[in-house]
């Protein structure tokens, strides 16, 4: 026990006498007043809310699923029970000019892939003039 201590008391010494022999480092004189006028220089601009989604995406998006609704409710699917429901309860005054058209699963994944790719093109490029033009 009395080892620890002496030895503990011998760490302590060396480290003050290191400290005293190095000094301490002082800030140079004015070092506060430069850093408060810098930060009084700073611009602190108004903070302006801006929501997550925009209004204009809201009403892309539900051009989206109002265009979705409409190709489950008027291309005739075999498989979709769902959509052959919902189809069967509205009733439609006028004839369905694509009803005749027969297109393969793939081929409409095909065409509502290529759709929402050509949606895509314009809002990317708002997206990006608007980042790169500040």
């Amino acid at each position: 026990m009395k080892r620890m201590e002496k030895r503990s008391k011998n760490i302590e010494e060396f480290t003050q006498k290191r400290v005293k022999e190095a000094g301490l480092e002082t800030a140079p004189v004015g070092l506060y007043e430069r850093i408060m006028n810098t930060i009084d220089l700073i611009p602190v601009g108004q903070f302006i809310y801006k929501p997550l989604i925009s209004r204009k995406a809201w009403i892309w998006i539900a051009v989206i699923v109002l265009s979705i609704l409409a190709i489950l409710i008027f291309l005739p699917w075999q498989g979709s029970a769902y959509a052959n429901e919902v189809r069967e309860n509205i009733a439609l005054d006028w004839k369905n000019p694509l009803a005749g058209l027969e297109l393969s699963k793939t081929a409409i994944y095909a065409i509502i892939g290529i759709g929402l790719f050509l949606l895509q093109i314009p809002l990317l490029k708002k997206q990006l003039e608007k980042r790169y033009k500040d």
